[in-house]
């Protein structure tokens, strides 16, 4: 990537797909930054500024993000939780993003983060 002082530098891309439409030459990004000893780049790749606004490319930040909201005071359109559990396996040897709730009555929001762009959407592809 290229900072606004001009030098290059490699970042870490938390992000596994094909990002179609979110790595143009010249998009807008925000970067972290954290120098921390033991890491291969000082900068993490989070945003990438679309035509509708900024488009997280963070497979991680949406999972914090909603657990944080979990915790408080929960999300708009979902009961307050009684209980939370995140990463929850299952016996067909997955895992769910999220279990809200306990026992026969629980929901169970899938959380994804961006990884392709065309004018009007925003999705993830996977497989």
């Amino acid at each position: 990537m290229e900072l606004p002082d001009g030098r290059r530098v490699w970042v870490h891309v938390p992000n596994s797909g094909a990002l179609t439409g979110c790595a143009a030459p010249g998009q807008e990004i925000l970067l972290t930054e954290d120098a921390s000893p033991g890491r291969k780049t000082a900068y993490t790749w989070r945003f990438v500024r679309g035509p509708a606004g900024w488009i997280c490319i963070d497979t991680l930040a949406p999972n914090r993000l909603v657990a944080e909201a979990l915790a408080a005071d929960g999300l708009p359109g979902l009961p307050l939780p009684s209980r939370v559990r995140a990463e929850v396996s299952i016996p067909q040897g997955s895992r769910l993003d999220f279990c809200h709730g306990g026992g026969r009555a629980a929901l169970v929001p899938g959380v994804k983060s961006v990884t392709w762009w065309k004018t009007g959407w925003l999705s993830f592809l996977t497989g």
